[in-house]
């Protein structure tokens, strides 16, 4: 298995099933794999990220989990 498969596995038994649901349906879609459509908003929401991660916008996962709680 892949690096990035291993390190997907670990993280996955972390999040609730809430948050799990939502990264097996990206995940279906990133695959191309029939799944639940995600709405408008999602995919807004969506690309706001890609944009702000490509102009270098992003915090650090770990420094966010700090602050939330």
């Amino acid at each position: 298995m892949t690096p990035a498969k291993e390190r997907l596995k670990k993280v996955a038994d972390r999040l609730t099933e809430e948050d799990a649901a939502k990264v097996v349906g990206f995940a279906l879609w990133l695959a191309g794999e029939e799944g639940e459509e995600l709405a408008p908003r999602e995919y807004e929401a969506l690309d706001r990220g890609i944009a702000q991660a490509r102009t270098g916008r992003v915090r650090p996962w770990r420094e966010i989990r700090r602050t939330t709680g």
